[in-house]
């Protein structure tokens, strides 16, 4: 309760009153300049606090605290409508990396994702594969130290802002389609991505299409082996 009232004078301090009415539901990935920038400020704000690393071990910046912090914490933030909790960096793939990244994979990605730097987005879907991820067509080549993706993604929630993504991709075409599909880490600047978005009826997008065209990923962007 101590932690709730501490978070809910950060808000009244830092968050103009009539934002919560305003706010989209991913508002750093909002293709509105202003609401993208300050929801990135107040990313920035709830990083300096470690409170996006919460329940992170002490050895990757976190406080070791109960996930109930970061229960009360999410609540606060989403019922104030107060951004700057990545839902994807935050709450699904720092928790990936923490399971199973490599230490040199967790030194490079988690300072980003604590700090509230770096916002993530996630590649799975595909035109034929909604949920059933098993029938992923996109594909890799492996060249030297890299692979080459090719496909297309689709509903990719702030890919139009998103720093980095994480890639679901066909590594073997001879394994059950339910096997053989791997786990990348993408830099959204990389040569060869392309992002158009998907308007919805108002004329606002929060969705995208992303393709992969030769896409280089580095190997050491493989999470937990092919």
């Amino acid at each position: 309760e101590a932690f709730r009232r501490e978070v809910r004078e950060f808000i009244r301090r830092e968050a103009p009153p009539d934002w919560r009415w305003s706010r989209y539901a991913f508002d750093h990935y909002s293709h509105d300049d202003a609401t993208e920038r300050f929801a990135r400020t107040m990313a920035g704000k709830l990083g300096a606090r470690g409170w996006l690393s919460l329940t992170w071990p002490a050895e990757y910046g976190g406080k070791r605290a109960s996930p109930l912090f970061q229960l009360v914490l999410a609540e606060e933030l989403e019922y104030r409508g107060c951004p700057g909790l990545d839902v994807f960096g935050v709450g699904m793939i720092a928790p990936t990396l923490l399971r199973f990244a490599s230490e040199e994979q967790k030194r490079e990605h988690l300072p980003g994702i604590a700090s509230g730097r770096n916002f993530w987005c996630e590649c799975l879907s595909e035109p034929g594969a909604g949920s059933d991820l098993a029938s992923l067509q996109t594909s890799t080549v492996e060249d030297g130290d890299s692979f080459m993706v090719n496909g297309q993604k689709v509903w990719t929630s702030g890919a139009h802002r998103a720093d980095w993504c994480i890639l679901l991709a066909r590594t073997d075409r001879e394994l059950p389609r339910h096997k053989g599909v791997s786990f990348f880490l993408v830099d959204m600047k990389t040569p060869g991505i392309t992002v158009r978005p998907l308007l919805n009826m108002a004329g606002d997008y929060e969705s995208n299409e992303v393709y992969f065209d030769g896409v280089r990923v580095p190997k050491q962007n493989l999470i937990g082996g092919k």
